[in-house]
């Protein structure tokens, strides 16, 4: 059997640590060890999972000493995790629920196509059943290959459920901490998937259990607090776009949304747009190292 280790990232956000954990444990194809780590949480985290590390054996528990971002906490958690000596890693947030196949339908694709891929990602839906928005993914322009095994090719995937191995993370490395926030996910499955196809395995089920189901969205973003995570948004994704070739296309793209916001009456219109160029300009030099796991 492989040895599979789960990787979750968690902040603040205890009750659906929970139900993710005692998920992960329910699956038909066990897990050889959970790893959570835990970006400095201030609710009950530390007290749940000390508790739960202390009476399962196949529990591991780090809890970082400042919360470096989601993409730190992966970043630690891949790095972590290669020490457990593990043949798949299966990567996801903390309100990510799975199926109680979630797990072997990912192994099933595995075997289907003889390990010959540069990851596997989870159909992610949301709360009532729908497709979850903030997750959708790309389909390569040749998709269609293995659709009869319940197969489609994609560009990139989402830390909401997806399987590496462990030799493709010794061979391209960890995921890059300095994206703090989003977009770490789709430049690590692209950097997975250079050299072999990324797959979505369509009857591997998750729910991604969001506030709200939509897409990252500055134009109707409501929640003031929320504007920082934007620059963020935007900086990585220019980055990503860059390293595609595409670093043009995307800051096109970004000057209509900037004109959309000058236009508004939006009250929250002059911090959107700061937030917008703040992210394209740094985004423009953002060069940030790829680090390698040592053993």
């Amino acid at each position: 059997m492989k040895r599979v280790v789960a990787i979750v990232v968690t902040y603040n956000r205890v009750e659906y640590l929970k139900e993710c954990v005692r998920a992960i444990l329910k699956q038909n194809s066990p897990v050889s060890e959970v790893l959570v780590i835990d970006n400095h949480s201030s609710d009950d985290t530390q007290d749940y999972m000390e508790s739960i590390a202390d009476n399962h054996f196949r529990v591991n528990y780090v809890r970082l000493s400042k919360n470096i971002g989601g993409s730190g906490g992966f970043f630690e958690g891949i790095k972590h995790s290669m020490s457990l000596n593990p043949d798949y890693l299966w990567i996801m947030d903390d309100d990510t629920i799975a199926d109680q196949n979630t797990l072997s339908r990912l192994l099933d694709a595995d075997r289907v196509l003889d390990s010959d891929w540069g990851f596997l990602s989870s159909n992610v839906r949301w709360k009532d059943g729908t497709s979850a928005k903030m997750n959708q993914l790309m389909p390569e322009k040749f998709w269609s290959e293995k659709v009869d095994d319940g197969l489609i090719a994609v560009r990139s995937g989402t830390f909401v459920s997806v399987l590496v191995k462990s030799t493709d993370v010794k061979k391209y490395g960890l995921p890059i901490p300095e994206f703090f926030i989003w977009g770490d996910d789709t430049e690590y499955t692209q950097r997975m998937s250079s050299d072999h196809q990324g797959y979505f395995v369509a009857n591997s089920h998750v729910v991604h259990k969001t506030q709200q189901n939509l897409n990252v969205d500055i134009i109707n973003e409501k929640i003031e607090k929320k504007l920082a995570r934007y620059f963020y948004s935007y900086r990585n994704s220019f980055y990503n776009s860059r390293m595609e070739n595409r670093g043009w296309i995307f800051f096109f793209k970004s000057l209509v949304t900037l004109t959309r916001l000058i236009k508004s009456n939006d009250r929250l219109k002059w911090k959107k747009i700061g937030m917008l160029c703040k992210g394209l300009y740094k985004g423009a030099f953002f060069n940030p190292e790829i680090r390698f796991y040592r053993s």
